[in-house]
């Protein structure tokens, strides 16, 4: 039951229910180290830190150990919460492009070829990284194709 200001539900139903048990996983995004980081080692399931701002492996080791001193307060083992990344990807085989890009955008962008991305990719995941999500994807379906087969078929 709710009720709000506009709204009231009476013994409302909840359908489909959910069968994820105990709940669906909460998915909470941010670099804040005072509130958002807190907030996810109190209440979430899933990190997602957001590289479209500087970032590095350091920097991620960096937010992972103040994730990690939040989950202290808490009592709370932060091995249950799973490690995400959110980073541009522009995948460019000229390498003056792609030198001009990442100065516009930033060098910690997955921006270049093929191998530059892999080797990028693969320094996130040494150092702790469990799943990367893609922002700035290309529109082109043959864009997305060339970074399945060229890219993420080397993590399959």
């Amino acid at each position: 039951s709710y009720e709000g200001q506009y709204y009231k539900l009476k013994d409302a139903y909840f359908s489909p229910p959910c069968t994820q048990k105990p709940h669906i996983p909460i998915l909470i995004g941010g670099n804040g180290e005072k509130r958002t980081l807190r907030t996810l080692a109190r209440f979430g399931d899933i990190c997602n830190l957001d590289f479209n701002l500087p970032g590095s492996p350091t920097i991620f080791k960096h937010k992972i150990k103040v994730l990690e001193r939040h989950c202290e307060e808490f009592g709370r083992n932060p091995n249950e919460i799973k490690k995400t990344l959110h980073m541009p990807i522009h995948l460019e085989n000229d390498e003056t492009k792609a030198v001009k890009y990442r100065r516009i955008r930033g060098e910690w962008t997955l921006t270049g070829s093929a191998s530059f991305i892999i080797n990028r990719i693969q320094e996130y995941l040494d150092v702790g990284v469990e799943e990367l999500i893609f922002g700035s994807v290309p529109s082109k379906t043959e864009l997305y194709e060339r970074i399945n087969n060229e890219i993420l078929s080397t993590f399959i």
